[in-house]
């Protein structure tokens, strides 16, 4: 659900730049298709990063913002994972971030196990995981 949402807002003249993190995984055949295409009116970058986690990506994403001297970010993510996402870019990046949800039908064990996850996850980075 997040790489069509991220499409549209690009499509759509959000930003020039889509970042896709590990968007060269061979299991993302989608995002394989997007990274290096130059024929899309604007930019794909597809970092690979380390770990590969959210708190990775938010590193990854940070690094290169700073690096590009971008001044705001537009995160799209998925409404379970948006709280979490946008504390750990919040503190890789100094800049705006405008955090977006990208909706998709789930069950309701599908949601209780993202949910618990999620929850799981942010506290952790509340508490411990208190760095980029």
């Amino acid at each position: 659900e997040r790489l069509p949402a991220a499409i549209d807002l690009m499509d759509r003249g959000t930003a020039d730049v889509l970042v896709l993190p590990n968007g060269t995984s061979p299991v993302w055949a989608a995002a394989n298709e997007l990274c290096g295409d130059d024929s899309l009116g604007y930019e794909v970058v597809c970092p690979t990063p380390e770990p590969i986690t959210t708190r990775g990506e938010a590193r990854a994403i940070g690094h290169l913002a700073i690096e590009r001297q971008w001044t705001s970010l537009v995160a799209v993510t998925s409404t379970y994972h948006l709280a979490r996402a946008e504390l750990l870019l919040s503190r890789c990046f100094p800049g705006r971030i405008q955090a977006v949800a990208a909706e998709r039908e789930l069950t309701r064990s599908q949601r209780w196990r993202l949910v618990r996850h999620e929850l799981a996850a942010h506290a952790a980075h509340r508490t411990v995981l208190r760095r980029c």
